[in-house]
Parts: C-alpha cells; sequence; structure tokens
C-alpha cells in the first residue's frame, strides 16, 4: 500500500481510503528508522492535513535512515508540538515507551506506520495487544472513574 501524496509525490505509509477515515481525531503514531524520513513527514502531514493532531511519536527502532531519532523526529514539520517516545531510554523498552504515550497524551487512535524488519509479527502483536489493554482499562476509566495502567505480566507470550 504505497499511495502518494498528490503535493509532494512522495510516497506515503496510510492509503487515500485510511486517510479519509481520521476526523479530528488525536493521535499517537509508531514510527521507525527503516523508511526515509521525508516518508514518514509527507505521511505525518497527510494526517494533520485531514484534521488530526499528531499528539505524540514514539520511535521503535531502526537506525538504517535515521541515526538522531529524537532530533530527526523534532524536525518533522507540522508535528513541531508532538512530544518524542523512545525505547531507546534508561528506564524502559519500545512497550514502556508506547504506554507512556498512550497515558500522557491519552489519543483517540494509536496509527502504526512502522513496518518489518524493525517490527516483526510477534513484537506487532505484543504492541496491539498492549494497545488493546489501555484502551479497555482507558474506557472502564471514564466509564467508572480511577486510574490506567497496563499490567503486561497479564498478557501470555504467544506460543510458538
Amino acid at each position: 500500500m504505497s499511495e502518494t501524496s498528490t503535493d509532494t509525490e512522495i510516497p506515503l505509509h496510510l492509503s487515500d481510503a485510511t486517510l479519509d477515515r481520521f476526523d479530528g481525531d488525536d493521535v499517537v503514531c509508531l514510527v521507525d528508522g527503516e523508511h526515509y524520513p521525508p516518508v514518514t513527514t509527507a505521511t505525518l502531514d497527510s494526517l494533520e492535513s485531514n484534521g488530526v493532531t499528531v499528539s505524540g511519536l514514539v520511535f521503535l527502532g531502526g537506525t538504517e535512515k535515521i541515526e538522531n531519532p529524537t532530533a530527526e523526529l523534532a524536525t518533522t514539520g507540522t508535528t513541531d508540538a508532538a512530544q518524542i517516545y523512545t525505547g531507546q531510554a534508561a528506564d524502559g523498552d519500545v512497550l514502556d515507551a508506547i504506554e507512556r504515550a498512550i497515558l500522557e497524551q491519552d489519543p483517540s487512535i494509536v496509527v502504526d506506520l512502522s513496518d518489518e524488519p524493525v517490527v516483526t509479527y510477534e513484537d506487532r502483536f505484543e504492541i496491539a495487544s498492549t494497545t488493546i489493554a489501555l484502551a479497555s482499562r482507558r474506557q472502564r476509566r471514564r466509564r467508572f472513574g480511577g486510574s490506567v495502567t497496563a499490567n503486561r505480566s497479564t498478557l501470555e507470550p504467544p506460543s510458538r
């Protein structure tokens, strides 16, 4: 699915049909360093031109095309206000970074702009499970009050 931005002719991560589904949503985007920064920037710009607010970027790894993720993601154009999270911090891994982003930014949607080889299928399912668990807890919090935390120890690893 390599749609092209009509303005720049740069390939995008998301199709026009997918971009049209967003309507004023606040999102956190998962990005990797295996895509050229202009492709990620063009996709983020397309999201924002569709009324999306990108409040957070979670860098999942991969430095093939991006050497300093925090510095390079900070210059992605219209996403200047987006908080950048990395799993490379001394206090956590990628799932911790995703959890922090969701808890701090409270997005309505998490948009995955990453791909293999940085994120394997097993990783992607673990990311999806963590995101769904947080969304479920967030929904309960909104309905019944209380705080939200992910308890990843309750998630079982996939059988091999």
